[in-house]
């Protein structure tokens, strides 16, 4: 997220989920394309914002958050409670309750950090764990791949939200990368989180367990490796909060996997470059 953490005005009609006083602060737009306000001084309330999206383009939209919210609090997970789902001409949002707890993707004593890495394989563990026949979304690879395409068409690659093994290149390099590639099998489905960094996972700085699972609108069916993939690249290559490969390593080893899928872990990892 490019922070600005700048008091604004409320740039939606506020409703009876929060108070026209309350104060609104911009925390900054996502490479996804949403931006992100908390409002009120605690704050209360979360609001997710986009402009209205070219149909084929699939990056954030607060009508799928919404839909996937709902659905994974249904399930028992510790997701953020939508209070409300809006449009005009200019924007649409959804407006969630704040959760309690601190975000994986902070400072924490390097005692800590083991166990917040343990939170993050059990939240892995969880999402993979649901049966992917009551799963109403899908995120199949020949979906992905078409949402590749579409960003390159669109020009909605965020180049300066990189990987640092990727930084500099362009879109083009990017997709000739992907293009060069074999798509792995699709052989393993788990309902996957989509985003699975450490940003989205909370935990309770008391207790050092799961508060909540943030941002799911890439939520649905697909192989575990697109969650996998991710997570241990977030995890490994962390040069803010203190995290490292022996962290990524012993996410692994507490989610349960012995082996790494090299082709699939090297696949996934470019392809979130698009999504």
């Amino acid at each position: 997220m490019r922070a600005t953490k700048m008091v604004v005005a409320a740039p939606i009609p506020v409703a009876d989920w929060g108070k026209k006083s309350d104060p609104w602060v911009c925390l900054g737009e996502r490479s996804s394309g949403a931006t992100v306000y908390s409002v009120g001084a605690e704050p209360c309330f979360y609001v997710k914002t986009t402009p209205p999206r070219h149909p084929d383009d699939h990056r954030f939209s607060p009508t799928r958050e919404a839909e996937r919210l709902r659905w994974m609090s249904d399930q028992g997970l510790p997701v953020p409670e939508v209070v409300a789902l809006g449009r005009n001409d200019e924007l649409e949002w959804v407006v969630t309750r704040r959760l309690p707890g601190r975000p994986a993707a902070r400072h924490w004593s390097p005692d800590e950090r083991w166990r917040v890495i343990d939170v993050v394989a059990e939240v892995a563990s969880m999402l993979h764990g649901l049966p992917v026949e009551q799963c109403p979304f899908e995120r199949r690879l020949a979906q992905l791949i078409h949402q590749a395409r579409v960003s390159m068409s669109l020009g909605a690659l965020d180049l300066d939200d990189m990987d640092q093994s990727h930084e500099g290149w362009t879109a083009q390099q990017l997709w000739d990368e992907l293009s060069r590639l074999t798509p792995p099998p699709e052989d393993d489905l788990v309902v996957c989180h989509g985003d699975l960094c450490l940003d989205n996972v909370l935990v309770d700085p008391e207790t050092l367990t799961l508060a909540g699972i943030l941002d799911v609108d890439r939520a649905g069916v697909a192989d575990r490796w697109t969650d996998l993939a991710l997570a241990l690249y977030n995890i490994g290559q962390d040069d803010v909060w203190g995290y490292g490969k022996a962290h990524a390593e012993h996410f692994l080893r507490r989610y349960g996997c012995t082996t790494v899928d090299q082709d699939k872990l090297t696949y996934f990892q470019l392809l979130d470059e698009f999504l």
